[in-house]
């Protein structure tokens, strides 16, 4: 019987598996070898049968196999077919499928390098849940730290690459390997130190999925990534913070902020911005992206609040900094740090905010009820916060007057009126927080009060003019 178990000669060889595995074993080895030849047939359908096959039996069998198996499987089957698969399909025909006859061709399967792109996803998918579901076990291999940064690395290229739907399959691989764990049980999962240096090696490459993804170039519209793309990559972080909590410092925060900054100033091709832009105007919704950033954010401020996030409590005025920076949306276009020409992209915002028509190319989504809850963010980050020592010396007090001043002093030109009645309201907050906390502190507090003079004057004396369709009365009612 011995003799009867062969495998592929492109995969894993007679003579190593004789030697190292029991028969029994070696007949495992077999069937998943076999079927991962078939994932990468020429028939689409064979290989689409074939890699659900694959992964279902290893996920529902595999238990039963013993380490030096699994030390088979992860290197003899399962990164060689991500490998094969990934080269073959970027080696794929982009030419358009005619078979002729009646027999159509769905238009995101009418090329035989789609039709890989689908194999690619299915085999990424299902390693990614292989070591989602078997993770304590393959653990348990000696050389499990390389087997994790190779599949990283396949996450990686995966999500950075031209095709959309392997782009964001990735992304959805990189959710899958993040366990699912509360509130209260992640100190126990951040214990170990071989696991925290996991996640951190998952946050590295977080960070360059977002410098490299954001790094647009307006003359090829297939390099700016979608919004679906860009929420499912910002949704991956709150997870993953509560895995590098104990080593997420104040060097990784600013490097998050420039990725969250870089994400919202991408903007959305025009044919793609229509649900977008009467989602957001319909009711004041904040669009997916909008929602997945703030929520990020929230997650930073309530651990930072906490006696986990002392690491980060330093860095406190960089979270606020970077809420008052998205404020600055609701009267400018968000603009990118990296992008060396914003010719594209400096008026679509106006122009949506204004309903005049939109750029050729690309229009921007609604910002206004995005950047007035970040203010109100900032605003209630700063009431819980406003007497420690790193707040005090980094002038959030003065941050915060100059960022309001730009709504106030635009007044009626403010793209909508609420604007500039909550940077009002907001002004009155801080004031009514901070200035207790100036007279014990005057010294750092000397900056703010030319600030604080300029803002109220701005104000008061704004050049602005209410619109002249408005009666007196309504006038009236909007300043109370």
């Amino acid at each position: 019987m011995a003799q009867s178990v062969s495998f592929p000669l492109n995969s894993v060889s007679d003579s190593m598996m004789s030697s190292q595995l029991p028969l029994f074993e070696r007949l495992w080895m077999s069937l998943y070898s076999w079927l991962a030849e078939l994932c990468v047939d020429p028939r689409p359908a064979v290989r689409k049968s074939s890699g659900q096959t694959l992964f279902s039996t290893v996920n529902a069998h595999g238990s039963i196999l013993r380490r030096e198996t699994w030390q088979a499987v992860v290197w003899k089957v399962l990164f060689p077919l991500l490998d094969r698969v990934r080269s073959l399909s970027f080696s794929a025909s982009t030419d358009k499928m005619d078979l002729g006859g009646n027999i159509l061709i769905h238009h995101s399967r009418n090329t035989a390098q789609k039709q890989w792109a689908e194999t690619q996803v299915l085999v990424l998918s299902g390693v990614a849940r292989v070591f989602a579901t078997k993770r304590e076990l393959l653990q348990t291999l000696g050389d499990f730290p390389r087997a994790w940064a190779l599949l990283l690395e396949f996450i990686e290229a995966g999500a950075l690459g031209r095709n959309d739907e392997v782009s964001l399959a990735a992304l959805k691989s990189f959710q899958e390997i993040l366990p699912v764990i509360k509130f209260e049980r992640q100190i126990e999962m951040s214990e170990g130190a071989e696991e925290t240096a996991m996640w951190m090696a998952a946050w590295k490459v977080w960070y360059k999925i977002g410098t490299e993804c954001t790094k647009l170039d307006f003359s090829d519209s297939a390099s700016i990534p979608s919004q679906a793309f860009l929420t499912a990559l910002v949704q991956i972080f709150p997870p993953l913070y509560r895995l590098v909590r104990p080593r997420f410092v104040a060097s990784d925060l600013q490097k998050l902020s420039v990725v969250l900054h870089e994400i919202i100033a991408v903007p959305i091709p025009s044919e793609a911005s229509a649900a977008f832009v009467l989602l957001t105007t319909a009711d004041g919704a904040l669009t997916p992206l909008q929602e997945a950033t703030l929520l990020a954010v929230d997650v930073l401020w309530k651990m930072t609040l906490s006696n986990e996030g002392n690491n980060l409590r330093s860095a406190l005025p960089q979270l606020i900094s970077l809420l008052l920076s998205f404020s600055e949306c609701s009267c400018r276009a968000p603009k990118s740090l990296s992008s060396s020409s914003d010719n594209h992209n400096k008026n679509y915002f106006n122009n949506v905010n204004n309903g005049t028509a939109a750029p050729v190319y690309w229009v921007g989504a609604t910002f206004v009820p995005f950047a007035e809850k970040a203010v109100e963010m900032a605003v209630g980050l700063y009431m819980k916060t406003a007497d420690w020592k790193a707040v005090i010396d980094s002038a959030v007090f003065c941050d915060i007057i100059k960022a309001l001043r730009v709504p106030l002093s635009l007044k009626y030109s403010c793209p909508s009126l609420s604007t500039w009645k909550l940077a009002i309201q907001s002004l009155l907050t801080v004031l009514s927080v901070g200035l207790p906390v100036a007279r014990k502190h005057e010294k750092e507090f000397l900056s703010s009060w030319a600030e604080l003079s300029s803002a109220l004057e701005e104000f008061l004396f704004s050049k602005s003019t209410p619109p002249s369709t408005r009666t007196l009365e309504e006038i009236g009612r909007a300043h109370v």
